[in-house]
């Protein structure tokens, strides 16, 4: 098992995510339409720092 140390010298790489065009959950979203697979929903405030970004809303 490593320490604290050795996990904090070890090189933290990125992995690039690939989304799906138009709105980034639409493949696993159950109220999804075609325009959700088209065009990415502007983000909306909902309730004070609340925000959502979906064409439904």
């Amino acid at each position: 098992m490593k320490t604290e140390s050795e996990h904090s010298s070890e090189e933290i790489l990125q992995v690039r995510s690939i989304y799906p065009s138009g709105c980034r959950f639409h493949t696993r979203c159950p109220r999804r339409e075609e325009i959700c697979m088209i065009a990415k929903p502007k983000l909306v405030e909902i309730e004070g720092k609340h925000h959502a970004a979906c064409h439904f809303i």
